[in-house]
């Protein structure tokens, strides 16, 4: 019932959180950094596969259906990590150990920002679903401005500086889908009560 209510809801996105502007001729992007790098520049080559949507997928298995305790996600989520959607299946030749050069790094840049399809006529890249499922947790502790902060905090522990826009975009809107679910779960114990 939840999974059913948030798929619907990420289908109306479309519609009332969209960041990024459209085109009559083609689809949109999840936000105007989708395909962006931190420093502002576009990713070239990005291969995005209009047939593909193993990003939301991994969203609603992972994140939506496996609703990871915040702490336990935060513990996971690093670069490299189980919750870390942009480095899944990454290919050895792409470890940041094996990066040699510039055209490597250009090569490991194509396949964080590999895009897939997010709702229809919606691509997000695997940055994006990365981002979108920290603020679903975030937003599903039922406390989003707390643990948004604690989010930004462990940003700037661990990189010196704040979450750039390319991140901030799509993890606010993962916010408004977390507290979403935060309410459909309130909703849930008070019909059935608490889990014994």
């Amino acid at each position: 019932m939840i999974r059913s209510r948030i798929v619907t809801k990420i289908g109306h996105l479309t519609h009332n959180q969209m960041v990024a502007g459209s085109s009559p001729a083609g689809p949109s992007t999840l936000t105007s950094h989708s395909f962006v790098s931190f420093d502002g520049k576009a990713i070239r080559g990005a291969i995005i596969n209009m047939n593909s949507n193993d990003g939301l997928e991994w969203l609603l298995n992972e994140i939506i259906d496996g609703n990871p305790n915040v702490i336990h996600y935060m513990n996971n989520a690093n670069y490299l990590q189980y919750f870390d959607y942009k480095t899944n299946d990454l290919p050895e030749s792409l470890h940041p150990d094996n990066i040699e050069n510039d055209l490597d790094n250009q090569a490991l840049n194509r396949y964080i920002y590999r895009g897939s399809v997010f709702s229809p006529g919606i691509i997000a890249s695997a940055r994006d679903f990365g981002n979108v499922a920290a603020g679903i947790v975030a937003g599903r502790t039922g406390m989003p401005i707390i643990a948004r902060g604690v989010f930004d905090g462990k940003e700037l522990i661990d990189t010196g500086t704040l979450e750039p826009a390319v991140s901030r975009y799509a993890q606010n809107i993962g916010l408004n889908m977390g507290m979403d679910l935060y309410l459909l779960d309130v909703a849930k114990k008070i019909k059935y009560g608490p889990k014994i």
